[in-house]
């Protein structure tokens, strides 16, 4: 009977092991996992966001971000970064024709974990993460922006080492001076986003991702401008122990502005979003 349980242990040792290296945070896409690294872990990553396709003409919008992420203390996780901003935008009813870069801001961010997947039903962490922009993310124009993304994290190991899900509740209010008319604005964005992950080999995950966002005017939620629902594929591939890719596409399936017709919201978002993340640890 002893032996029977040393053999089924040391059978189990490898997979539990192997789960407990899985981090979750960047390998579903656009949607974040709970995980935060581990305590003393340092990291370099090179994220970008690509959005293309308006309702007319010509439209890319590139924001690179390079950050530092640390976990200083066990279950927080904080980043800092650096933003660059490339738009090509011609024909665009409502926007100025341009092909630019531009320097765009600095972005930081603290994740901390209230739930570990690995000892609880499932991981919860939260994240605050404020940035000032000097270029519209959209347009291209010369702004100041401020914001704070703040993001509640869900996920769950549904089977061992191998399939994984998550969930994501986002609220991002900004402020916003524009320069050429002098002028605040207010807006935000209210998101919900799921995914799940398949790891068909040790290191490398598929998966598929929906995400769902709401556009007010103001930040009290309280003048709804328009909607838009995305769906799309994931992948992650952990390269070596130290070295990771990931990749996510989605497209515009549903949606729609206030005061424009038609069954997408090509206004308020585009119509394709691609996100490419490079990530080395130390």
């Amino acid at each position: 009977m002893r032996r029977s349980a040393v053999l089924l242990a040391a059978l189990l040792a490898p997979r539990v092991a192997c789960a407990s290296d899985v981090d979750t945070q960047f390998i579903f896409g656009f949607t974040q996992g709970a995980d935060v690294g581990t305590f003393g872990e340092k990291e370099i990553e090179s994220q970008t966001l690509g959005r293309f396709g308006k309702a007319d003409g010509a439209y890319t919008g590139l924001v690179s971000q390079l950050r530092a992420e640390f976990t200083p203390l066990p279950h927080f996780r904080f980043e800092v970064g650096t933003l660059v901003d490339y738009h090509s935008v011609s024909g665009v009813t409502g926007f100025d024709s341009r092909d630019q870069v531009q320097f765009g801001g600095f972005v930081m961010e603290g994740r901390y974990q209230l739930l570990d997947r690995r000892t609880a039903p499932i991981g919860l962490t939260i994240g605050v993460e404020p940035h000032w922009q000097r270029v519209d993310e959209t347009s291209g124009e010369l702004v100041t922006n401020y914001g704070g993304n703040l993001t509640l994290a869900i996920d769950k190991e549904l089977v061992e080492d191998r399939l994984f899900a998550a969930l994501n509740i986002i609220y991002d209010p900004e402020w916003t001076h524009v320069h050429i008319t002098d002028t605040w604005q207010q807006q935000s964005t209210l998101g919900v986003s799921g995914a799940a992950v398949w790891q068909i080999v040790d290191g490398v995950f598929v998966g598929g991702e929906s995400h769902y966002l709401r556009a007010y005017d103001g930040i009290g939620l309280a003048s709804f401008a328009g909607e838009a629902l995305f769906i799309g594929p994931t992948a992650y591939w952990q390269v070596t122990e130290r070295f990771a890719v990931s990749g996510a596409w989605s497209l515009q399936v549903a949606g729609g502005a206030v005061g424009v017709p038609g069954g997408l919201n090509l206004r308020d978002f585009e119509r394709h979003q691609v996100r490419l993340r490079f990530e080395y640890t130390f």
